[in-house]
């Protein structure tokens, strides 16, 4: 099974590193920055609060974020035509 992205990112929060990884190593503050960019939500460096957090919403909510960005730079793109 191939971990999600978030569960990338908590694996990183955690300070995780995957020796020759093929899609690189993230440091914590990096990871803590993707949680946030990804979900609008911040619980700082508390793991255990990410992993609560996912549990408890589905993906679309979770990755609202996500979601909220691409809008924005379909909107921008839009706006440049």
């Amino acid at each position: 099974m191939r971990a999600t992205l978030h569960d990338q990112c908590i694996f990183h929060l955690a300070g995780g590193h995957i020796e020759d990884s093929l899609y690189g190593n993230m440091t914590p503050q990096e990871a803590l920055m993707a949680l946030k960019n990804i979900t609008s939500q911040d619980f700082g460096y508390d793991i255990e609060a990410w992993k609560k957090w996912f549990k408890e919403n589905d993906l679309d909510t979770a990755y609202q974020g996500l979601t909220r960005h691409a809008k924005k730079k379909h909107n921008r793109s839009n706006k440049d035509e």
